[in-house]
């Protein structure tokens, strides 16, 4: 990525950290889009030594660190509700959720609702979803490994086998995966 981006105010994007279960690299390059941080209360020591301002913290209680910067303080709530105030409050067109352990609750709101951005970034894999009736196409070196969660009928083109936890390439090149319903590609970073 580069560092110089111009991001219009309908394509803002938020970064709601749930967990230390991210690889910092992949962080410090999600950050360089100059997201709205949004951070459970876990993580706010973590975030503060990185040098990580943080906008929002989601806490039950007061904040247990003083931090040098002005922030805003929200009641934590469901996933889906948090979502919904995200959008509401923070007006991000795309949602980052990073090191959360509500792996399957993130894939029901991909799926329930597939006009909203969102994807999760959960260890070394990233999960996002292809709407339906699109393509996702990709150079990937031999080895590369994902998963998909399908919704319907699916096709994928290129050097792939199928492994007990998920598909592997055979080779380097372009794989292709179409669908005529939304599905969700895990994809190893």
């Amino acid at each position: 990525m580069s560092s110089h981006h111009f991001v219009r105010e309908e394509q803002a994007t938020a970064l709601y950290i749930f967990g230390r279960n991210i690889d910092e690299s992949v962080l410090m390059q999600l950050l360089e889009w100059n997201p709205t941080i949004l951070a459970n209360e876990d993580v706010i020591d973590w975030l503060f030594s990185l040098n990580i301002k943080i906008d929002i913290v989601l806490s039950k209680e007061e904040i247990p660190i003083e931090l040098p910067y002005d922030f805003i303080v929200w009641k934590p709530r469901s996933l889906e509700s948090e979502l919904q105030r995200i959008d509401r409050e923070v007006k991000a067109s795309r949602v980052i959720v990073l090191g959360s352990g509500e792996v399957a609750s993130i894939h029901q709101m991909m799926f329930k609702y597939p006009e909203r951005q969102l994807a999760l970034f959960e260890n070394d894999r990233k999960h996002f979803l292809l709407k339906a009736g699109a393509s996702f196409r990709k150079w990937v070196n031999s080895g590369f490994v994902f998963d998909l969660i399908e919704n319907g009928p699916t096709t994928i083109e290129g050097s792939i086998k199928k492994e007990k936890n998920g598909y592997c390439t055979t080779e380097d090149g372009i794989i292709t995966i179409n669908s005529l319903s939304n599905l969700i590609i895990i994809e190893t970073l």
